[in-house]
């Protein structure tokens, strides 16, 4: 038996994205508050994380990276090792590209925040003297209001990083691998004591198997979720587009590239709906009440399909003989 095999049918991703939160955090020695009145209601609003600038600016390159990272988890399965992204073999270089365009946005959306950062910063540093003044006049008043400002500001403005620093807190990469059991053939083969190189072997194995059966429960439970949905919209008024039907052509395609497991079962029910449906007119299903009704029988049929668990022993034996699992 070999772990390594599993490693033929898709790799792993590790995705490293940093930012920015453009925050600071704010004590109660930053705002001249008794550190044992902090919970009176008149302090709430001003103590904790606040904006350095604008939310904004920060949003934007938070939003790229949700992007960069929804590249991944729709093409990927959760690996038991590590919890790593595991993608598909047929899926790899399409993930690379995908990865690639965002990064390019995310770095071009750095390089933008990075020209304008020093008038952005002047800004908000200017707001905050504002918010000095608003502070002093609920807290204790130990300082003359002047001087209070003067310190506060003077101490959310160490809070901004330079604008070198600034860059040093971006960055988006990705590395794409394969992982081996300890004590294989290689520079890690004597440093591993035989007996436990085996268990741990063992152990690798096991959570491969176990990972296989997950793939094939999960990718049934996305066909039963996407045709659930879709018959209960019908159901509740919702007419049938071609927007129905592209969500349902979609869904198939992405399927049989995630399906690297050898669902045939439900490859074909999938494939036998398409044939049967998804070459058809929207218009002309939902003009047609009776022929509505069968869509959305041959819907419930696929979720019904998908939802039966008692033959996955048998897809998983057949990636297990082939990956000598």
């Amino acid at each position: 038996m070999s772990f390594e095999n599993i490693f033929q049918e898709g790799l792993l991703v590790r995705l490293h994205i940093k930012q920015w939160s453009g925050q600071v955090q704010l004590s109660p020695e930053d705002l001249d508050i008794d550190s044992q009145a902090v919970e009176h209601p008149k302090y709430k609003f001003i103590l904790g994380k606040k904006y350095l600038i604008p939310k904004e600016e920060t949003d934007v390159i938070r939003a790229i990276e949700l992007r960069g990272r929804r590249v991944i988890t729709g093409s990927s399965f959760v690996f038991p090792i590590g919890d790593l992204p595991f993608v598909p073999a047929s899926l790899i270089t399409e993930v690379i590209a995908g990865l690639d365009t965002v990064k390019g946005e995310f770095l071009a959306a750095v390089d933008n925040l990075c020209v304008r950062y020093q008038t952005i910063a002047h800004e908000s540093l200017r707001s905050y003297i504002e918010v000095a003044k608003k502070i002093w006049e609920v807290g204790r008043k130990s300082k003359l209001e002047q001087e209070f400002a003067d310190s506060f500001v003077a101490r959310i403005r160490t809070a901004f990083p330079g604008p070198k620093k600034l860059r040093s807190k971006y960055g988006f990469d990705y590395s794409i691998f394969s992982i081996s059991a300890p004590g294989n053939q290689g520079s890690t083969a004597e440093l591993i004591d035989t007996a436990v190189a085996k268990q741990c072997r063992k152990e690798l194995e096991a959570q491969t198997r176990q990972f296989l059966e997950d793939v094939v429960q999960e990718l049934r439970q996305r066909t039963v979720d996407t045709f659930t949905e879709v018959s209960s919209k019908i159901a509740n008024g919702q007419i049938v587009s071609e927007a129905t039907m592209n969500t349902l052509r979609t869904f198939i395609d992405g399927y049989e590239r995630l399906n690297f497991v050898g669902d045939r079962g439900i490859s074909k029910t999938l494939a036998d709906f398409r044939n049967q449906w998804l070459n058809q007119d929207a218009k002309g299903i939902r003009e047609r009440s009776e022929l509505q009704g069968e869509f959305t029988q041959a819907l419930d049929q696929v979720a019904r399909r998908a939802s039966e668990l008692t033959d996955i022993s048998k897809v998983t034996g057949r990636i297990k003989r082939k990956l000598d699992l």
